[in-house]
């Protein structure tokens, strides 16, 4: 495949691990767990698939710290599930019992790149986005909806020890 489009300079389609251009990407959500952060602490990570274009069949990763001693943290994290949840079209967004309930649902993600201070590039998620517009709005507007705060959701559902699976 020959690739035309210039601002893909240096990104190669068969590197799974380097980050992708800054853009925006159809995505499935392939799948989801909980692993241990180096803290100690425990996240749930998921796995999206690019769904079409130049990087169909690449994988994103995702990492929601929903259990973590800064309460500030916890927050951000519950935000981005909500707007994983709304962005993908799960009919209830403020309770989802296991996270294997948003396998297969597709969404648009913001993908940007962030440097670290030794030089490294990640990948980052900017922003969880439905597939369409809603009527009578534009995709901005789904998108400043999405990544409210909300408020007077309890405790992550998905809590429990890091042996066992949230739904267990």
């Amino acid at each position: 495949m020959v690739l035309l489009n210039s601002s893909l300079e240096g990104y190669s389609l068969f590197d799974s691990f380097a980050p992708l251009p800054p853009g925006e990407y159809h995505v499935n959500i392939m799948d989801s767990e909980l692993k241990n952060t180096r803290a100690g602490g425990t996240m749930l990570s998921f796995v999206y698939e690019i769904m079409d274009g130049d990087f169909q069949g690449r994988r994103v990763w995702d990492n929601l710290n929903l259990w973590h001693s800064n309460p500030k943290t916890v927050e951000i994290a519950m935000r981005q599930l909500k707007s994983i949840a709304t962005a993908s079209g799960y009919p209830n967004p403020n309770f989802i019992p296991d996270s294997s309930d948003l396998h297969g649902r597709e969404m648009k993600v913001r993908l940007a790149i962030r440097s670290d201070g030794n030089g490294n590039r990640h990948q980052e998620i900017r922003a969880y986005l439905p597939l369409d517009p809603p009527p009578g709005g534009h995709a901005a507007q789904a998108a400043a909806q999405t990544s409210r705060a909300f408020q007077g959701v309890p405790s992550p559902p998905l809590a429990g020890p890091a042996s066992k699976k949230p739904w267990e």
